[in-house]
Formats: C-alpha cells, sequence, structure tokens
C-alpha cells in the first residue's frame, strides 16, 4: 500500500523540478514578447534557440527557426565551455512565458516561488573549484536577486528582506543593495515623526500595523483607508501619503473624507487639504480650505455644524472665521458650498451663551473647555437650570445667523424656544429678541410674514429663514464695521444724516 509521505515527497520532488526548470523573463514588456513570439509563429518559425546560462530572457536572448535541424545546429555551434544554447518548440516556449505572467503579478505566488528557489539555491558555489557549478549557481542567485526585486515591489521590502535573511547563510551571497532596508525604509525615529502628524488631526487609531507595513514599503505615495462612528454616524476616509523626493520620511498631505448620518442615505463629502498656508491665488486648488482641520472638525463641518477656525486669504493674510457647510448647495465637485463669518460679522459667542442658564457657565475653566469644544464644532453637551432650580442635560450648537444657541435633547431633537422660556433656560426678553431676529431676517430675504404656529415648527421656519442670510454672512459683517465707522464720522462732524444701512443686524 502506498505511503501519505510518499506521496508528498512526490509532490514535493515534482515542486523543486517545476521551481528549478521555470524560465524568468524580463519584467519590463512580457506582453510585448508574448507578441513577438505570436509573430514569429505567424511567419513560420516554429523552434527558438536561447542561452541557458542567462537569468532572465528577453526580446533579444532568442533566435527563431524553421526546422528543427536549423535550430540544433544552431545550439551546437554557439554552446562553449562557458554558455549553453538549448532549442524548443515556439508553442512550449510560449507556455513557459504564460506561466510567468500568471506568477509575475500575483504577489503570494511569486514569494513562494521565490522561496522555494532560494531554499535549494547552492549559496557556496563561489567556492566552488569546477566551472559548471559556479557557472550553474551564478545564475540560480541571479534569479532569485531578479525575483526578489519584484517581490519588494509587489509584497513589500520586508517581505523580501525576511526571504533573505531566512535562506541565505551569512559569510556567502553578498546582499543586493536595493534590499539594504537603511536606504529605503523609514527609521523608527522617522515612523513617530509620522505617527505625530496624524496625532496633530486626531487620526491617532489610523496608525495601524498596516499602515505601518505600507510606509516600510518605501512605495512613493499610500492611499491608506480609514473609518471612524461619532454616536451612530460613521465618516469613512482615505488618507493620501506621498514620500519626499529627497528622504524617506513620509508627509500626510490630505484627506478625502464623507459623512453618513444616522438614518441617512446620503453622503456628505470633501477634501481636507493640511497645512496648505503657502497656496497661491492661481494654484489649481485655490478654491480648496486655506486651513487645516482635524479629523473631528471636519466631521462636524459636513455635519452642518459651524466650526472656528484661521485661515489664510489671496493676500497671505490670516484671519479667523467661523466656517460652516451648506448642506443644501451641492457643488458639482460633490461638496458642499463653504460659508464663512468672519471676525467682523455680529456673533460673539461668549455673549450668546450669557443668554442662556447653562452652569458651566459659572466656572471660569468649564466655560472656556465650553466655548473651546463649540468652536471646533462639536455638538456639545451642557447642563441647564431651570428656574426650579432643575438640572437638565441638552446639547448646544452655535446658530450664527440667529445670534444665538440651537439647543436639542437627549435624542438630538430640536428643543423649542418656548420650551427654554417655559423651564426659564432662557427669559421672556431674549426670547422675544430672538423672534424679533427671525423675523427681520424673514423680512430681508422677502419671506411674506405669517402666523405665529407652533414653537417646533418656528424652530423649522427658522431654518429656512437664515439660508440666505448664511449666504451673506460675511456682507453684512462687512456692513456692520461700516456702520460703526459712519457714527464715528457723524460724531465727529456733526452730521445729522444717517448712514446708510443694508441690513439691521441687532
Amino acid at each position: 500500500m502506498k505511503n501519505v509521505d510518499d506521496d508528498a515527497d512526490a509532490l514535493k520532488r515534482d515542486w523543486n523540478y517545476e521551481v528549478r526548470s521555470m524560465m524568468l523573463f524580463s519584467e519590463n514588456a512580457p506582453q510585448e514578447l508574448k507578441s513577438y513570439l505570436t509573430e514569429q509563429r505567424t511567419a513560420g518559425f516554429e523552434y527558438v534557440a536561447y542561452c541557458s546560462n542567462t537569468a532572465v530572457l528577453g526580446k533579444d536572448d532568442l533566435a527563431f527557426f524553421k526546422t528543427g535541424f536549423d535550430v540544433a545546429e544552431y545550439c551546437h555551434e554557439n554552446t562553449t565551455d562557458r554558455d549553453f544554447y538549448a532549442s524548443m518548440s515556439v508553442d512550449s516556449f510560449e507556455l513557459e512565458l504564460n506561466r510567468w505572467l500568471q506568477i509575475k503579478d500575483d504577489a503570494g505566488s511569486l514569494v513562494l516561488l521565490t522561496e522555494a528557489k532560494m531554499a535549494q539555491a547552492d549559496w557556496f558555489y563561489q567556492k566552488a573549484t569546477d566551472y559548471e557549478r559556479f557557472d550553474a549557481g551564478d545564475k540560480e542567485v541571479a534569479e532569485i536577486k531578479y525575483l526578489l526585486g519584484i517581490v519588494k515591489d509587489t509584497a513589500g521590502i520586508i517581505e523580501a528582506k525576511r526571504l533573505w535573511n531566512e535562506h541565505v547563510p551569512t559569510n556567502t551571497v553578498r546582499m543586493p543593495e536595493f534590499l539594504n532596508i537603511k536606504n529605503v525604509v523609514m527609521t523608527e525615529k522617522e515612523l513617530s515623526l509620522f505617527e505625530k502628524q496624524l496625532m496633530k488631526i486626531g487620526l491617532k487609531e489610523a496608525f495601524t500595523p498596516e499602515l505601518i507595513g505600507k510606509l516600510k514599503s518605501g512605495a512613493p505615495s499610500i492611499e491608506h483607508p480609514f473609518k471612524k462612528s461619532y454616536d451612530g454616524d460613521e465618516a469613512s476616509a482615505t488618507l493620501h501619503i506621498k514620500k519626499s523626493e529627497t528622504s524617506d520620511q513620509y508627509f500626510f498631505n490630505k484627506y478625502d473624507l464623507s459623512v453618513r448620518k444616522d438614518g441617512q442615505a446620503a453622503e456628505m463629502k470633501q477634501t481636507f487639504h493640511l497645512n496648505n498656508f503657502k497656496r497661491k491665488p492661481d494654484d489649481e486648488h485655490a478654491a480648496k480650505f486655506y486651513t487645516t482641520f482635524t479629523f473631528k472638525e471636519a466631521f462636524n463641518y459636513l455635519s452642518g455644524r459651524p466650526v472656528w477656525k484661521t485661515f489664510n486669504n489671496a493676500n497671505d493674510q490670516h484671519y479667523t472665521a467661523w466656517t460652516v457647510a451648506n448642506l443644501k448647495n451641492i457643488q458639482q465637485n460633490g461638496s458642499p458650498e463653504q460659508k464663512q463669518y468672519n471676525q467682523n460679522y455680529p456673533f460673539d459667542l461668549e455673549k450668546v451663551l450669557g443668554g442662556y442658564s447653562i452652569r458651566e457657565l459659572a466656572h471660569d475653566g468649564y466655560k472656556s473647555r465650553l466655548m473651546e469644544s463649540l468652536q471646533r464644532g462639536n455638538l456639545q453637551l451642557a447642563t441647564f437650570i431651570g428656574d426650579n432650580g432643575k438640572e437638565q442635560k441638552l446639547f448646544i450648537s452655535p446658530n450664527i445667523p440667529l445670534n444665538a444657541l440651537r439647543v436639542y435633547d437627549a435624542n438630538k431633537q430640536p428643543v423649542p424656544t418656548e420650551t427654554l422660556v417655559e423651564k426659564g433656560y432662557i427669559g421672556k426678553e431674549f426670547a422675544e429678541k430672538l423672534k424679533e431676529n427671525v423675523e427681520q431676517i424673514r423680512q430681508r430675504n422677502g419671506s411674506e410674514t405669517r402666523q405665529q404656529q407652533g414653537p417646533a415648527q418656528e424652530n423649522r421656519r427658522e431654518e429656512k429663514s437664515v439660508a440666505k442670510e448664511e449666504k451673506e454672512g460675511e456682507t453684512a459683517g462687512k456692513a456692520h464695521k461700516q456702520r460703526q465707522t459712519n457714527k464715528q464720522v457723524q460724531k465727529q462732524e456733526g452730521d445729522t444724516k444717517k448712514p446708510r444701512q443694508k441690513h439691521k443686524i441687532q
């Protein structure tokens, strides 16, 4: 009865034979070589001759013949004590080429082939006294180095270096320069510097073993996917990373982010560039952001909440502004229109917060952290205190056009202004002021006056009314500043003429 181990040994011998006899072809144009074989076959050539000492065969290494006699004569006349010529049919030769084409782009198969060749290679051939052993070993090692170069490009340099370290005895064959990790792989210090790049924008979780492997591969550019969830809302990103042309350091240049709100089918998308204060007005990316958004700020922005950032204008001047994504106006590139309310716009977050009964405002430290969180665009949880002393946790976010806060309950549903008044979270005078602001915005937008409806409907109506106000936000800010200047001039000159007002922001 046949032993299972015998079958295994037989398969191993067959595999070793396949590996040893497998021909390798020039990587730069194997498809061109295949077309060349077809041309020769069409021209009536049935046999091909080649030098078996050559580690890698290309188009210039082949000679074609129409008869078996001619190819045999060619091999006999050209074979010397150093070069041995072999021949086969064009059909058989094409089968060998097809075997290589199937393996060369498959990283797993390529690693197996390379490892099998390395396991049976004669690494001590350089010490051989007979030429045949030296010549066979020299070709064998040349094939292995060729394969390792392709493994480096497909499976990564770490895998190629592992194969070399595991199979090549010390003090035998010199390691090829392209496997010198010091020259092509980031050092631990460089990896640490790149990790800090990710940490600066809140992406420490993206520094995974998978990404580290990509960085160590030496690839000129990397696109790395990353996903994160915020209270049920999904943020999916692709990190774009490029290697320096003058060093082994990688730089994180930009990331594509898409945000899908819980329960919504539509996504909001935007490309966020990093550290691009140096962009010029005529740059093809001039319309992109002139600042760096952290990952959470970018998520908040695509969620429709305002973010307070420092920007750079076309004249290389820095300015601060609230920036808001107009989710109702999607541009041709698929990204929402960007709205900005700069420091001249009459919205003061600290003063606005003062109109609400929030416990955190009584402590300077808590107040500062609350404001910073809101400036980053977070939907921040705050403790509201009612007239009866009872407390309630509610979410808040700036409502810049209305010069107020948006207030949400635990389920992220809007809390009507009337409810805030009833519970003593805002005063009646402040509520009346909000209603006046809504009415002014409605009139400014040319809206017709409607009878007051329910509080919940008022909030929905408010969102529609402020759409145009957001579009004119920066213009309104400039008008406000101009009015202040006009008043000063009027006071100095005693001019009783009233300055012209385009907007009435209170």
